[in-house]
């Protein structure tokens, strides 16, 4: 199946200065709690050259910097770059397509992407090329969000979506969202790109928010899928959204002083 529609769309969404400022202070306190164990499972060290694929703002290219690497960052979003160059100047950081990277076969020790990948097309040639540009013996290391049966955040994001979206609002298809958060299908896609030694563990993220309606902030704001379709509500659809996010939220965790809402990752490791 193609998800070119769903391409442009998340290409557009990200070229948002607004979403990615959000993004960068909010989304992505969940995601900054992975960057240790990507970080770690890389062998990032001074004399390797590392590929920060998705690199975003670039908090973990600031991280594979600070460990000595040579750190090379490629992402879809002008926006983005903006940020991560004021924070990770000692970086090659460029502009490009994951699914055709702009570099020599055999050219780093090790790729990294922070839930990156499940925001790209073609996921099966985004691998094909992680391992064309990794030397022999190199590592790859991604994270991917688990899925709403094992995340609170998403569960109740998506759910109350789900229960008070108008049905005449749609996004195009898209590729599986959490597809490798499960084990078994990120063992066959890796190993279909000719990856292998392929192992997964879950990584305990969450948002910690001050209120319950800060989960729908942050996705309402900081996010492109979810943002594009409670923007495309009707008034009523989308306050009912914000109401069943926040009341969820005060039911589930309204005791805990930090409102920390789990949301696991899994983190996947593997080598050419």
């Amino acid at each position: 199946m193609s998800y070119r529609n769903f391409g442009r769309l998340e290409s557009e969404g990200w070229a948002d200065p607004s979403t990615v400022e959000n993004y960068a202070a909010s989304f992505a306190r969940a995601t900054d709690i992975g960057i240790g164990p990507i970080v770690n499972a890389s062998g990032a060290g001074p004399g390797t050259r590392v590929l920060d694929l998705c690199c975003g703002h670039c908090a973990g290219t600031e991280a594979l910097l600070a460990a000595g690497a040579e750190v090379t960052g490629l992402d879809f979003s002008p926006a983005m770059l903006r940020q991560a160059r004021s924070r990770a100047k000692a970086a090659d950081l460029r502009e490009g397509d994951a699914q055709s990277m702009p570099f020599p076969d055999a050219t780093f020790d090790a790729v990294v992407c922070g839930f990156g990948i499940m925001h790209i097309p073609d996921q099966p040639k985004v691998l094909s090329e992680v391992h064309r540009v990794l030397r022999p013996g190199g590592n790859f290391v991604m994270t991917a969000w688990c899925g709403p049966d094992r995340s609170p955040a998403f569960r109740i994001a998506f759910s109350s979506i789900q229960a008070h979206a108008d049905p005449a609002t749609s996004l195009p298809d898209a590729p599986d969202f959490h597809l490798f958060a499960d084990p078994s299908s990120a063992q066959t896609l890796l190993s279909d790109a000719g990856l292998s030694n392929i192992h997964s563990r879950t990584i305990d993220c969450f948002f910690e928010i001050d209120e319950p309606e800060g989960l729908w902030n942050i996705f309402s704001r900081g996010t492109v899928r979810a943002k594009m379709l409670i923007d495309a509500q009707p008034p009523r659809n989308r306050e009912a959204i914000r109401r069943a996010m926040a009341q969820a939220v005060s039911a589930e965790f309204g005791d805990d002083p930090r409102l920390r809402v789990p949301a696991p990752a899994k983190l996947v490791t593997a080598q050419t």
